[in-house]
């Protein structure tokens, strides 16, 4: 299938390939977890969905550690969207939109993307209909938090 070329979005180095994660900064190291199995976000509950009591196989394991991420991932967003009073009239395809995907919106658009790239991308890559506002709505909102972060730490 024929792909469209996008303009790439990388660490802003000219040399460097655009999966470089030169930008990347670690803030603090990620505290391990003593006890995954009882203080993870809803395990105890997956593994009573999926009938695992007996023990995990290895395989069971990859699953579980899926089914819990999309799930997080699930509850992030739902939890996002009443936070932002997303409404119950607003077009399926735009409900489809994820975090990930409105923040690489955001990227897209920080890196010099017009709308209609951006509306192309999401039907080309994601197979979405963005309309022109919601793709407005989308980064008007990123312009506004950056715009308090920036405020937040001047203080």
């Amino acid at each position: 299938m024929y792909r469209k070329q996008y303009p790439s979005s990388t660490c802003g180095v000219d040399d460097h390939d655009p999966e470089c994660l030169c930008d990347v900064i670690v803030d603090k190291p990620v505290e391990v977890m003593r006890n995954w199995g009882r203080d993870s976000f809803m395990v105890q509950r997956l593994i009573e969905e999926m009938g695992l009591s007996q023990g995990l196989k290895p395989g069971d394991l990859l699953r579980l550690l899926e089914l819990q991420t999309m799930l997080h991932d699930d509850v992030v967003a739902y939890n996002e969207r009443v936070a932002e009073g997303s409404s119950p009239n607003m077009n399926e395809e735009a409900r489809k939109l994820s975090t990930g995907r409105m923040r690489h919106v955001e990227q897209m658009h920080e890196d010099g993307w017009d709308g209609r790239q951006i509306r192309t991308y999401a039907m080309d890559m994601w197979n979405l209909a963005l309309s022109r506002g919601h793709v407005s709505h989308i980064i008007l909102r990123a312009e506004r938090r950056k715009a308090r972060n920036e405020n937040s730490t001047d203080r």
